[in-house]
């Protein structure tokens, strides 16, 4: 084949090639919306949890960021959109398909305050450890215990641990965080 033969070969492999590509239309699944159903406008979740929403319209594919990727972080696996809290406070995410966008409020707020057990027995001059406080944001411990019956240590893993003194009756131990409700735990000294 000669100089000039693979020339026209190779423009007349171009043309075929460049007709072969046309645009494929794109497919519209109507406007884009963030939940099955009724729009979700806002999320609302507690540091460390997770929260999937159902995406739908635009033309099926979707992107998502977050403002704030110390608050949140969201991810889109096909049409699920995967909120993770990460620790509190508010901000938004954008969900994009095609040249459409919806917006989704993000607030992670602390979870409730959990002691183990609401109430405790402890005989007189012993220790006991196995209560624990969860939850919260910043938290703080008092005690209701006009006849000092008790000695308490709040440890870094959770656990509350309770000393006895040596006369009986009960105290009460509330633990507090802004925006939470209270929590108790009766002591009883036996």
């Amino acid at each position: 084949m000669t100089h000039f033969g693979r020339i026209v070969l190779a423009l007349a492999l171009l043309a075929l090639l460049a007709l072969g590509c046309e645009k494929l239309p794109t497919r519209d699944h109507g406007p884009l919306q963030i939940g099955e159903g009724e729009a979700v406008q806002q999320a609302t979740l507690t540091p460390r949890s997770k929260r999937t929403i159902l995406l739908r319209g635009g033309n099926g594919k979707f992107i998502a960021h977050v403002a704030d990727s110390r608050v949140a972080q969201v991810k889109v696996s096909r049409d699920t959109l995967t909120i993770s809290g990460l620790r509190m406070g508010d901000t938004y995410a954008v969900v994009r398909s095609m040249d459409q966008e919806a917006k989704l409020d993000i607030h992670v707020q602390p979870s409730e305050l959990v002691f183990s057990r609401t109430e405790i027995s402890v005989p007189r001059g012993k220790w006991n450890s196995t209560v624990t406080l969860s939850g919260g944001g910043v938290v703080s411990l008092s005690e209701h215990d006009p006849d000092n019956l008790v000695n308490v240590q709040w440890l870094s893993n959770g656990v509350i641990r309770i000393q006895a003194h040596k006369q009986p009756g009960q105290a009460v131990l509330t633990a507090s965080s802004e925006g939470l409700k209270d929590k108790h735990l009766i002591i009883k000294v036996e």
